[in-house]
């Protein structure tokens, strides 16, 4: 539907860049972007075709206000100040909740070294950021294949985003 397009075209490019499938060939990069940057400009095609115009008229005759509205300057972040690891439980809990004062809807929390401990803290993070913001995780290469497996049936209760480094890159047998 072009009106529902038009009255939010960054909607409609988290919409067809969305896909979490499609991250692992680039989400920001690549072929992905390719092919997507092709539909996005036949939809602003299609859109100046019903206006009359082209699209460079339909764009130069746009208020600074529209163009605003219209291009989606926005890029998910994270912040890493709550996730490292020995910090008590209060620290933990103050840092993640300045986290979410602070705009934060990504939060990454190291992991690795101790089970029971990283249980506890994703417990504290979870709690505190909510169920509505992204919990990620990070090991830094510290597991073997059967050992990430492993750890991270026990953590799938924090409901991950995604896990960073959880093996060694050059483990291609593992």
């Amino acid at each position: 539907d072009l009106d529902w397009v038009k009255e939010d075209p960054g909607r409609f490019w988290h919409h067809v860049t969305g896909d979490s499938q499609l991250r692992w060939i680039g989400p920001d990069k690549g072929a992905m972007h390719l092919a997507v940057g092709a539909v996005v400009n036949a939809v602003w095609d299609l859109w100046a075709k019903e206006a009359g115009k082209p699209v460079w008229r339909l764009v130069a005759e746009m208020s600074p206000e529209e163009i605003l509205r219209i291009v989606d300057f926005r890029y998910p972040c994270y912040t890493t100040s709550a996730g490292w690891l020995g910090y008590p439980d209060d620290k933990l809990r103050r840092l993640c909740q300045e986290a979410v004062d602070d705009g934060f809807n990504h939060i990454k929390l190291k992991v690795g070294r101790d089970r029971a401990d990283d249980i506890r803290r994703l417990r504290i993070a979870r709690e505190v950021i909510g169920p509505d913001r992204y919990l990620m995780i990070d090991a830094n290469q510290v597991w073997e294949v059967d050992q990430a497996i492993d750890w991270l049936k026990d953590l799938a209760f924090a409901k991950p985003f995604f896990i960073e480094e959880p093996t060694s890159p050059d483990d291609v047998a593992g």
